[in-house]
């Protein structure tokens, strides 16, 4: 069999890489930055809407600790916003809510619903529950 011997970059003389293995190289380089930076990307997404959650479910205890400081007695039944408290803490747009049901026996429900919206994303929520003497 007669081969031809490949084409090598004049420069580098007989001991060089040949142009394809060179194309190869940089293929297999530019597809691991690609990986790279592509989790990166999204780990640095997960940790924004980690932030969102962390900040929600403060927000929602927060209130929750501030309903459930009143003595018994003074819980009422009802539907409560917390709006105002919301735009301070919060970015986007979104609403809080605040349930108090009548549960068995001298119990009460208190739920806590906290919903906003981050730009293009689907509208979140976080949402907790207690129950409480009157």
């Amino acid at each position: 069999m007669n081969w031809k011997k490949p084409y090598r970059f004049k420069t580098m003389g007989k001991k060089g890489f040949t142009i394809l293995e060179f194309l190869v190289a940089i293929g297999i380089g530019l597809l691991v930055i690609h990986g790279i930076t592509a989790v990166l990307l999204k780990n640095l997404s997960a940790l924004k809407n980690a932030a969102g959650f962390q900040k929600a479910s403060f927000l929602c205890s927060s209130q929750m600790e501030i309903l459930c400081a009143a003595a018994p007695g003074q819980m009422k039944e009802g539907t409560y916003e917390f709006d105002d408290f919301l735009k301070k803490g919060m970015e986007g747009k979104g609403r809080g809510e605040i349930f108090v049901t009548p549960y068995e026996g001298k119990l009460k429900k208190v739920e806590v619903v906290l919903k906003w919206k981050e730009g293009k994303k689907p509208e979140r929520e976080v949402r907790l529950v207690t129950l409480r003497r009157q």
